[in-house]
């Protein structure tokens, strides 16, 4: 038997776990943690102290295994995408990690208008494939750039996560082409750094870590990353990627039609195509299509902001019973909340919610755009908690459809759906999205699914698996599927119509509430 290590960093914690070629997860260890906010940014984070959690996440599910460091292969990489910070040349973080929704700065709406202007957006979006925005890396670059200038001199390298915990694990950086595709400096149909780019901004080449294919092994663990972690010195370490594709390796989606839904604090659904998708009618939408964990494959990909974060919110600021019920034992709080959701009927008796709680996501235009709030709409004297309740868990779902609708209507097939994260342990949303959709939502047996791609791709590069399919075919297997009724589904098409009036009608409303408030 061979087992491999994953190590999973993401937005609100990290994760690492040993499995074995058939895809059991042996042992694993989690930390949490929250980017927090200061003058400077918003949502921050120590990266020194990210990778200490790391540290002990991986030393601790080698522990729980009972698995010898010394039978462990390789370890693989999953990372959130965009974050990032300065590092100087001994690997020492010189200002903190900045989340990609962070908004001090305005947004960095200065920087998307010199991009507009120097590129224009059609033109950097079929470069990079990654709709201009404020969200990639490139921003948070050259806000250090113009505000930390002394800082951005002495910067050896300008890292995410992962080619910060590769530098860490190795003694040298490397970023694989999913993550790099975060950046907005990657030539994707290239497969290069782009020079026009760089140079136009002013940054040199070397600021940035060599590419590598995300089941590329890029070095072996060091002696001091060693006696961090407690792997064996001299093991692989693959190199891995950004979450969302990863995501989708694990639960089977690098598949034609195939549709991986990342149901997590944000909501990302992706799926594989044959060649990049950079029409205009994607890049107004906001979809991507990133370069993927396969050289051949790219990614489509959508997103909304306040998936899993809405659900956290509604259940600490309107679930204070169910949270004193838990207590008590009476059950989980959010089981508590959707089995009153269920006690609504579809439409939440004319409930209406807007889930723009981080401003709006893809597939509507002006996508991404942080003017936009969260609303509550349709509320009377004769509505309940459970109306509202059910109302929000319609929102995540209405704005799934979205998405899956600008795919279709791109060309992209779209088949089943394949959900993971949290939103992938409640049978009421889960059959919610079902009707919504009109799709078949399955639910794969795998519960950690980025940190079991991680390990997946590090077990490809080591030749456990002879490719990703073979992988494929080793881990992923489902537990349940949801079929859409038709009744139901003839219901929320109705309300789906009205939904999508809703975002560009109070948007106008909106935008002076942010200009009157300042927030």
């Amino acid at each position: 038997m061979s087992y491999y290590a994953g190590l999973d960093i993401g937005t609100s914690g990290c994760k690492a776990g040993i499995i074995d070629e058939s895809g059991n997860l042996r042992g694993v260890a989690s930390r949490e943690y929250t980017f927090g906010g200061s003058e400077q940014w918003e949502m921050q984070v120590d990266a020194d102290h990210i990778w200490k959690l790391c540290c002990e996440t991986i030393r601790e599910s080698i522990h729980a295994s009972g698995i010898a460091p010394d039978e462990i292969k390789v370890i693989g990489l999953s990372v959130l995408g965009e974050t990032c910070f300065p590092v100087d040349k001994d690997g020492n973080p010189m200002l903190p990690a900045v989340h990609a929704l962070d908004a001090r700065a305005n947004y960095y709406a200065e920087y998307v208008e010199w991009w507009r202007e120097k590129f224009g957006a059609l033109r950097v979006f079929q470069v990079t494939s990654y709709p201009l925005s404020y969200l990639p890396s490139a921003m948070r670059m050259m806000w250090v750039r113009d505000h930390h200038p002394d800082i951005f001199e002495r910067t050896h390298k300008y890292c995410t996560f992962q080619d910060f915990a590769v530098w860490k694990l190795t003694g040298a950086p490397a970023m694989d082409y999913a993550m790099a595709s975060r950046t907005l400096l990657l030539d994707v149909a290239r497969h290069e750094w782009s020079s026009e780019f760089l140079n136009a901004l002013g940054f040199p080449r070397e600021i940035l870590s060599d590419l590598r294919d995300s089941t590329e092994i890029v070095g072996q663990v060091t002696r001091a990353a060693a006696k961090a972690t407690g792997l064996k010195q001299g093991t692989a370490v693959v190199v891995g990627g950004s979450d969302q594709p990863i995501v989708g390796l694990a639960v089977g989606a690098i598949r034609d039609g195939v549709v991986m839904d990342g149901a997590g604090s944000t909501e990302a659904i992706a799926t594989s195509t044959r060649t990049p998708i950079t029409s205009e009618a994607m890049m107004l939408l906001g979809e991507g299509s990133q370069c993927h964990i396969r050289r051949d494959l790219w990614l489509a990909i959508g997103f909304h902001l306040t998936c899993g974060h809405l659900v956290k919110w509604t259940r600490n600021q309107l679930g204070q019973l169910e949270m004193e019920q838990e207590k008590t034992g009476a059950g989980n709080a959010y089981d508590l909340i959707t089995a009153q959701a269920n006690q609504s009927p579809p439409g939440a008796n004319g409930v209406m919610v807007l889930p723009h709680w981080l401003g709006s996501g893809t597939g509507v235009n002006p996508c991404l755009n942080p003017d936009s709030r969260g609303t509550i709409l349709g509320l009377t004297l004769s509505r309940s908690k459970a109306d509202i309740y059910r109302a929000i868990f319609e929102s995540t779902c209405f704005e799934a459809r979205l998405i899956l609708e600008s795919f279709e209507n791109s060309g992209i097939p779209v088949g089943e759906l394949k959900v993971s994260g949290g939103g992938a342990k409640s049978p009421f949303w889960l059959q919610l999205k079902a009707d919504i959709t009109k799709k078949q939502v399955t639910v794969p047996a795998v519960t950690e699914a980025s940190l079991m791609g991680a390990g997946m791709l590090g077990a490809t590069g080591v030749g456990i698996y002879k490719n990703l399919e073979q992988a494929t075919d080793a881990v992923c297997r489902d537990v349940a599927h949801y079929q859409p009724d038709a009744r139901t589904s003839e219901i929320y098409d109705r309300h789906y119509a009205l939904y999508r009036e809703l975002y560009n009608t109070l948007l106008p409303l909106n935008g002076k509430l942010r200009a009157l408030t300042g927030a």
